[in-house]
């Protein structure tokens, strides 16, 4: 992961930059439906979440909601939390959570 590109895309709210990164994280991240997790993507969204928190020190990933937004696919929210000039900012990342391919990046919105 870039994190200067990511982080230039978030603050400038460029959703080519940032899906291009977030894009590198999810290249392996299949669904595995389970009983409690008809989707499959539950470990997966914290996966993502993880590897974001681990590339990038000037930002905090977190989980709003999994699945929570009903569309086709359903989507998830991570909130980015990061400083540009001393300041505390927040964006929110949609992501695509398909039954039967990888997370995709799906918008970024404040």
């Amino acid at each position: 992961m870039d994190c200067e590109s990511f982080i230039n895309g978030l603050i400038t709210m460029d959703e080519n930059l940032v899906k291009s990164e977030i894009e590198k994280l999810t290249v392996d991240l299949y669904p595995h439906p389970a009983e409690e997790d008809l989707i499959g993507h539950a470990g997966n969204i914290q996966t993502l979440i993880d590897r974001i928190n681990a590339g990038c020190d000037d930002i905090t990933a977190s989980l709003i909601c999994y699945a929570c937004i009903y569309t086709y696919p359903a989507q998830s929210e991570i909130l980015i939390e990061y400083f540009d000039q001393g300041h505390r900012k927040e964006v929110i990342i949609d992501v695509h959570t398909p039954e039967n391919d990888i997370l995709r990046f799906a918008g970024l919105h404040q």
